[in-house]
């Protein structure tokens, strides 16, 4: 979905659902909250767009990926050369039964844009990371939750705005 200062007003109020937003507007922060799927962040390397997809299995399968990245062609004209991928934290093969991040870099790839553009922050799953110093969990796992007893729900935030 794209975002302006004249529309977001009426998205708010309608409280519509979507998985992907695109802003060219400094002033509108991009928030998602997620558990174990994965945030990508997409921008160009003059950092004039924002964009915030919500990538799970649903979404991958869909192409959400892919789908944004010719959004992006077509209403900014941005060459897919120029876009900057950022695949967040989530859940890893580990843990679950799709490399969900493969899948990502797989579809951004397939539309244009550059191996070194794509950036993974590849280290921890989101279900079974832990810390080192304590053993807790570092993130929120709804996949965590509905397995282990007495695990509270819970999510962790991304955010993604224009700095011009």
């Amino acid at each position: 979905m794209y975002l302006n200062k004249r529309n977001i007003k009426g998205i708010r109020n309608k409280k519509i659902k979507y998985d992907g937003l695109i802003t060219i507007c400094e002033d509108i922060t991009l928030t998602l909250a997620s558990a174990d799927c994965y945030p990508v962040a997409l921008t160009d390397k003059k950092g004039s767009f924002a964009s915030l997809l919500h990538a799970g299995r649903e979404g991958v399968k869909l192409k959400i990926v892919a789908k944004m990245i010719d959004m992006i062609f077509r209403r900014l004209k941005i060459s897919p050369q120029n876009i900057v991928l950022l695949i967040g934290p989530g859940i890893k093969p580990c843990c679950y039964d799709i490399d969900i991040v493969k899948l990502i870099k797989r579809q951004a790839r397939s539309r244009g844009l550059l191996y070194e553009n794509i950036v993974a922050m590849d280290t921890t799953c989101t279900c079974c990371g832990k810390n080192g110093d304590d053993g807790e969990h570092i993130y929120f796992s709804h996949h965590r939750s509905t397995k282990e007893v007495n695990e509270e729900e819970g999510r962790f935030i991304t955010v993604v705005s224009l700095n011009k």
